[in-house]
């Protein structure tokens, strides 16, 4: 389950936010684009547990890579799962 930290409200648009596992002040925020709280918990829910899939492979991985540039490739893919979920809910409404 979410933890609610993971979710924060601006303006009106739930966002995910977390910080990079390793790190102490890499932080990753994204939009979430829904007012709807339970639609953003299950976004943030889908969103942690590719965060923990991308980092247990980041482990296992032989390089050692720099914080910044985990966080970019977290960011990166979060930000891809994000606006596919997003796509897909569109279709199902029409």
């Amino acid at each position: 389950m979410v933890s609610a930290s993971h979710l924060l409200l601006r303006g009106s648009l739930w966002n995910f936010r977390r910080r990079v596992m390793g790190t102490l002040s890499t932080v990753i925020q994204i939009p979430l684009g829904t007012t709807d709280e339970s639609e953003a918990k299950r976004l943030a829910m889908r969103l942690s547990d590719e965060m923990d899939d991308i980092f247990e492979r980041l482990l296992r991985s032989d390089k050692e890579l720099p914080a910044d540039v985990v966080a970019a490739y977290f960011d990166f893919c979060l930000r891809k799962l994000t606006q596919d979920l997003t796509k897909r809910r569109r279709i199902m409404r029409m």
